[in-house]
């Protein structure tokens, strides 16, 4: 179960840094052309959040019990402030 969980949330949280690096590539480009139509800002930014609350959720079972307090109190903040940031990317654009 702690290896299933670990996979699953080392894959939620690689998708979710190519998806936040398109995201914020898209909205502080200074090249109007990498993203015209912000079809990346706007996905991107879907996709990490979702990602995120993926991999918030299932990587700290992967952690010996003992440990899994300490990454939840990690784990939840860290998304919620970086999901925060990617919207406020997207609805400052």
């Amino acid at each position: 179960m702690r290896i299933v969980a670990g996979v699953v949330g080392a894959a939620a949280g690689a998708l979710w840094s190519m998806c936040a690096y398109v995201a914020l590539s898209s909205r502080f480009s200074a090249d109007p052309a990498r993203d015209p139509h912000g079809y990346g800002l706007i996905s991107g930014t879907m996709l990490a959040v979702f990602a995120g609350v993926v991999c918030a959720l299932t990587l700290p079972c992967a952690f010996p019990r003992k440990g899994r307090r300490r990454a939840i109190r990690i784990a939840t903040p860290a998304c919620v402030i970086t999901s925060m940031l990617l919207l406020a990317a997207l609805f400052t654009a």
